[in-house]
């Protein structure tokens, strides 16, 4: 189990905190890659910004809940 948290959720909750406010951002984000309905942050919280994005794409597809090539 612990060796399924360190490679899955660690890079997630490591992203999360990069950055105030990204507690939320990050979520509601990876909801938005995902298909479902997550919409945006509101002030004072900024979106998660674009090089974030892909790390989160990347994080996802690597646990296996989005496609590589998405």
């Amino acid at each position: 189990l612990n060796a399924v948290v360190a490679t899955n959720i660690r890079p997630l909750a490591r992203l999360r905190e990069r950055r105030n406010g990204y507690h939320i951002a990050v979520v509601k984000e990876a909801m938005n890659l995902l298909g479902l309905p997550g919409g945006a942050v509101r002030s004072p919280l900024l979106p998660v910004a674009a090089e974030d994005r892909e790390e989160l794409r990347r994080i996802l597809a690597t646990i296996g809940l989005l496609g590589h090539d998405a």
